[in-house]
């Protein structure tokens, strides 16, 4: 009698299709002393460099430092990436998309922070914050509008700046302060430039958010740069505002940072509002009570 049994199929090597990629964690492995570790090869967000500048905490990332595009998607808002998508100019692009995430990591804020018709970014109410950027370098700082009326910094590459424009951002006195720091062997003229340029664009950034008013490098005067303190304070020559007449005084901070081979000089303007100090009154007790109602 034949056999019931089946005939044995070989099973054939049938390659597997394409499937969708999943959202796990990826991982590889590394053979340390006989030992096989886990190596995560997820996105990690970048290292949040910071530069101190006076009192004021500069954020920066560098222009080196990758986002990792889920990071974008996540810590950028859709309004604000439709506003990305309006600027033509691909390295400007970037820097606005990057701003934007520095912007919200450090606020910690969920609402889109959209442009003003002045170019301003819409703050929450309590924050007065400014961006600066340059060649993909983009710096953040921010503070509170219980401390000040007003704040904006500025980032500088210094073998951008062209010695030629001395005659266009400094009057004669200021050429003065500028011989006498480098006499000193302080500074080089070239970092001086730099550093003027750079606050004089700083005060606008915080002048402009106050008066809406436009404004020239001459119509800010450098008055002393203490290089000692790092500081650097600018007397106006018009009125920008209300709270900053004529002959009012700008008091600044700046530092220098390396990167890349590169040198930068980092301002921060502020306009800082009166510390106000309740009256202490004094607690009269008895006889002193007595004595001062005498």
């Amino acid at each position: 009698p034949k056999s019931k049994a089946k005939p044995k199929v070989k099973a054939s090597k049938k390659k597997a299709g394409p499937t969708k990629a999943k959202a796990t964690k990826k991982v590889a492995t590394k053979a340390k002393k006989g030992k096989v570790q886990k190596i995560s090869t997820k996105p990690t967000a970048p290292v949040l460099k910071v530069i101190l500048c006076g009192p004021h905490s500069i954020y920066w990332i560098p222009s080196d430092a990758k986002i990792h595009q889920s990071f974008i998607d996540s810590g950028v808002h859709a309004e604000e990436l439709d506003i990305a998508k309006t600027i033509k100019v691909p390295h400007r692009r970037d820097e606005f998309i990057r701003a934007r995430w520095l912007c919200r990591r450090v606020l910690k804020y969920k609402d889109p922070l959209l442009r003003k018709t002045s170019g301003e970014p819409t703050w929450p109410k309590e924050i007065i914050g400014s961006i600066s950027h340059k060649d993909g370098e983009v710096t953040f700082c921010s503070t509170s509008t219980e401390i000040h009326y007003g704040l904006g910094i500025d980032l500088e590459k210094l073998s951008k700046i062209n010695p030629g424009i001395e005659s266009k951002i400094c009057n004669s006195d200021e050429s003065m302060i500028i011989d006498r720091v480098e006499a000193l062997a302080r500074m080089k003229r070239i970092e001086v430039l730099a550093l003027i340029f750079s606050f004089k664009e700083a005060i606008f950034k915080t002048h402009f958010p106050m008066g809406q008013k436009h404004f020239d490098f001459h119509d800010a005067t450098i008055t002393e740069i203490a290089y000692e303190r790092r500081e650097i304070t600018a007397r106006m020559n018009i009125k920008t505002s209300s709270l900053t007449p004529i002959g009012h005084e700008v008091l600044g901070f700046y530092n220098w940072f390396n990167h890349k081979g590169e040198k930068f000089v980092v301002t921060a303007a502020e306009e800082r509002k009166p510390l106000i100090v309740d009256p202490i009154k004094p607690e009269v007790d008895g006889p002193a009570e007595a004595e001062a109602k005498i």
